[in-house]
């Protein structure tokens, strides 16, 4: 792995996928996503002790819900502009690598346990904690960035239990944003491009739909690609 990525970078790096700033209060919808993935990770523990045989990815898909919510936090941070290494008791907001808030993790779990199981509760709850704070305290920053500190310590004690690396969910939701809103396009060539010009297919298209008008017809739009 590349030299351990800081918080604040991340942080940057997420903010350039975000599509909820503007919309509504700015808080709305990424913490209703954050309550959403965090549902997610829930919902994914049960499976696995229900049918433990039958769950295929189970530490691929925690890797993915993490990292989610680990992107919704940073992006409710953002709209609050609060530096997430703030969050992690960074001083004066300076960045912090991702690596200090895991300098050790627990050996893989075969099956979540039960402080596992706790850990999600607790996590659960402190989302909840913020949700509310962000409906009933407009404007009361500190409280917000203490409930966002609280979402972030948990979702580390997550990362620890579950044998999961935050830093690795951060990075892999980073390629998985920028595949979904890249900085720049850029498109595969056209698989006839090297034919010859006559087998090509062409490359504007202009459609006339007529419309009948009793036994009259009448170019009814023409539309060109």
């Amino acid at each position: 792995m590349n030299s351990s990525l800081g918080l604040n970078d991340y942080q940057l790096l997420a903010s350039r996928s975000d599509r909820t700033r503007n919309k509504g209060n700015g808080f709305d919808l990424p913490v209703l996503g954050l309550v959403g993935e965090v549902g997610s990770l829930l919902s994914e523990v049960k499976k696995r002790q229900r049918d433990f045989a039958a769950i295929v990815g189970y530490k691929q898909t925690v890797l993915e819900e993490l990292g989610d919510s680990l992107w919704y936090l940073a992006i409710i941070a953002d709209h609050a502009d609060i530096k997430l290494a703030t969050l992690a008791g960074s001083d004066n907001g300076s960045d912090l690598a991702f690596s200090a808030l895991q300098p050790q993790h627990t050996l893989p779990m075969n099956t979540p346990s039960a402080q596992f199981e706790k850990t999600l509760l607790r996590l659960t709850a402190a989302t909840g904690e913020l949700a509310s704070t962000v409906d009933t305290s407009h404007g009361d920053i500190p409280l917000l960035q203490g409930r966002l500190a609280g979402v972030l310590s948990r979702l580390v004690q997550v990362a620890n239990e579950s044998d999961v690396l935050l830093e690795e969910a951060a990075r892999a939701n980073l390629r998985k944003t920028e595949d979904r809103w890249p900085q720049e396009r850029v498109y595969p060539p056209l698989f006839d491009q090297d034919f010859p010009p006559d087998e090509q297919l062409p490359r504007t298209l202009e459609i006339d739909i007529y419309v009948s008008i009793g036994v009259q017809k009448s170019p009814l739009i023409g539309v060109q690609f």
